[in-house]
């Protein structure tokens, strides 16, 4: 499989639950990840057919002081905060073929004391 344009963002969970995370609404996104093939400079990579492979991720930091202020203080006043993540890559049999984009979502709970 060719597999390209993988990005995964970071978001903060601004609520106790994660149930009660309003997903209509925007989430405060904390973290932006993307890979680049460091022998190629692209965004793609080759997989063979059941075989694991690992890639690096690069992130950026995009959340904004007064998020890092309201994470702390979520911190502080809850002991923990939830961080919600949603992975996404396009994938393509090595024929040309489209496989779509295959989405990955996880939440870490993250305690502060």
């Amino acid at each position: 499989m060719n597999w390209s344009d993988l990005k995964i963002d970071v978001y903060f969970c601004d609520q106790p639950s994660l149930w009660q995370c309003s997903w209509e609404t925007t989430l405060p996104l904390i973290f932006e990840g993307s890979y680049v093939n460091p022998s190629t400079s692209l965004d793609s990579f080759t997989t063979s057919s059941r075989s694991s492979t690992n890639v690096e991720l690069a992130y950026t930091s995009t959340a904004s002081p007064s998020t890092l202020a309201y994470m702390a203080a979520t911190c502080a006043s809850q002991g923990y905060i939830i961080l919600w993540s949603q992975a996404s890559v396009e994938g393509e049999l090595k024929n040309g073929r489209s496989f779509g984009t295959t989405y990955l979502n996880g939440a870490v709970l993250v305690d502060c004391s």
